[in-house]
């Protein structure tokens, strides 16, 4: 996002809410001045406490804005409620241009404390009442752009500045090698692509495997417990490498053949943008999902991905893995890439973007 507008002439800085490293009150990341804001907390805090810090969160940050009124332009990302109405103050007395980035749309139930707690509330209000006023929004899907009707809104999927000319290693006839990269929640839908594990290497007659970044043996082998599974039926099928570092992500992507991407037929999966599908397609990687949100229509079936339904998880994975061959998969991986340079580049959607700004009338 930063260098979309800097293509357009304007000097970005970031006021991240992350804490400063080494009490360093500015540093530098890609030609950007950043400014960390330390707006979140560092120490456990009572219940009471935390409920008020999720509320007033962003003060600091208010501060910062209204002794450093140089900015033309402000763009808030996801921002809380109450932190927007101090914006809609600071907008009023420094006269700059102010645009939301809305990249999601949280379940009242996947929030803590459930959905009748205060964080729900909260998201209730910022997505009904206060996002809404913003005269400009950037969107993450179709979803949110018909929601956000009235304003001056651009839908802008997940983009990536550095594809990959291709990560994906040589292909083994004689085995399949899936990747799940990212903590799996309930939500996520792993359970049902474990299950048909064992079928699928009988009936392909090939070794398949599953690796997961991101969880553990034992936080999967409970899920896969509540599940009414038995986890040590699965352990031959799935490796779990737990929490690892980002530059070691490329690795993984080198030795699979698709990744996974499964969502429930739920509002934040059509509201959201899953960038783990540009990454994996970033990296050569075609993608086996279900057909849920932006991603479903974007996705080509047999050419970048593998569409599936749920209900049906065994029969589709089976009738496609079946007819892809070695030609195949190596025109599917060489597809995400240009998929990429078309959908999820910044000059894929300049011209878009620069009508956008146009719209606004605070051009550099």
């Amino acid at each position: 996002m930063a260098q979309l507008f800097a293509q357009q002439g304007f000097n970005v800085s970031f006021a991240g809410w992350e804490s400063p490293e080494d009490g360093k009150k500015k540093y530098h990341y890609r030609g950007h001045s950043c400014f960390p804001m330390a707006e979140f907390r560092e120490k456990p805090l009572p219940p009471y406490k935390r409920a008020i810090g999720f509320l007033f969160r962003g003060h600091h940050t208010l501060r910062w804005l209204y002794n450093n009124n140089t900015y033309k332009t402000v763009i808030v990302y996801n921002p809380p409620a109450l932190f927007c109405l101090g914006l809609f103050v600071l907008q009023k007395l420094h006269g700059f241009t102010l645009i939301l980035d809305s990249t999601e749309w949280f379940e009242s139930e996947h929030l803590p404390g459930g959905k009748y707690s205060v964080a729900a509330i909260e998201n209730w209000v910022r997505m009904h009442w206060v996002y809404p006023r913003f005269k400009h929004i950037i969107c993450i899907s179709r979803f949110l752009e018909k929601h956000y009707t009235g304003s001056n809104t651009i839908n802008i999927p997940p983009l990536t500045t550095f594809p990959l000319p291709s990560a994906s290693s040589e292909i083994n006839n004689l085995k399949i090698n899936f990747l799940y990269a990212g903590n799996a929640g309930k939500k996520d839908l792993l359970i049902p692509f474990i299950r048909v594990l064992p079928k699928l290497q009988n009936r392909l007659n090939k070794k398949v495997r599953l690796d997961i970044a991101g969880s553990t043996w034992d936080d999967l082998a409970q899920q896969i417990k509540s599940s009414g599974l038995n986890p040590d039926a699965y352990l031959e099928y799935v490796h779990c490498h737990g929490r690892i570092r980002n530059d070691e992500i490329p690795a993984l992507y080198e030795k699979a053949d698709f990744s996974i991407l499964f969502r429930e037929e739920k509002r934040y999966a059509h509201a959201g943008f899953p960038t783990k599908a540009v990454e994996s397609w970033s990296m050569g990687c075609p993608i086996i999902l279900n057909k849920v949100g932006d991603i479903g229509h974007i996705a080509t079936h047999m050419q970048d991905s593998i569409i599936v339904r749920i209900d049906k998880l065994e029969e589709d994975l089976v009738c496609a893995l079946d007819s892809i061959n070695t030609d195949h998969l190596a025109s599917m991986r060489m597809y995400c890439l240009s998929k990429i340079q078309h959908n999820f580049t910044a000059p894929s959607i300049e011209k878009l973007f620069l009508n956008f700004i146009s719209r606004i009338g605070n051009h550099p």
